[in-house]
């Protein structure tokens, strides 16, 4: 198997389909977490992976990237009203099961755990939150996600 990197050129070349050997995913690029980001669809089980874009924790946006990470998650949100989804996954979870309540950064015993897979609400609510904050954008704690905008960083 070929080791591919994290590029947006490599994104490119794998093209809008990946095919396993018989079975294919979707290849969704959604820049804004990562200028490489991408989302995977897997047609035979219906579910979205959606990496750090989309799970139940803090979701972090670096402010100028913020326009970039609007537009993906409405491109996600086209995407499961017009697709089967039986779960949408990300890369981890930061969040307990109390709506509004995230884990602190570092914890390693998460005794009351979101569970992992969100559904095709959450991607909804998502695009409806990124669009709602329109040209002011600020972290906004949702009751299964929080979306973390990061400041620009200092010049060095």
């Amino acid at each position: 198997m070929k080791f591919i990197a994290a590029t947006p050129a490599a994104i490119a070349e794998i093209g809008p389909e990946l095919d396993l050997g018989g079975r294919v995913l979707d290849v969704l690029t959604i820049p804004g977490h990562n200028v490489a980001s991408i989302a995977l669809y897997d047609r035979k089980t219906g579910s979205l992976l959606t990496g750090d874009s989309l799970y139940p924790g803090r979701l972090y946006v670096p402010i100028a990237d913020m326009p970039s990470f609007t537009a993906s998650a409405a491109k996600l949100a086209a995407f499961v009203k017009t697709h089967q989804i039986a779960h949408v996954l990300g890369t981890h979870i930061e969040q307990a099961a109390t709506p509004y309540v995230d884990y602190p950064t570092g914890t390693v015993y998460q005794p009351d755990e979101h569970a992992l897979a969100l559904t095709r609400a959450h991607v909804l609510e998502l695009s409806e939150a990124c669009n709602a904050m329109g040209a002011t954008p600020q972290t906004t704690a949702l009751p299964d996600f929080t979306i973390v905008v990061r400041p620009a960083r200092p010049a060095r």
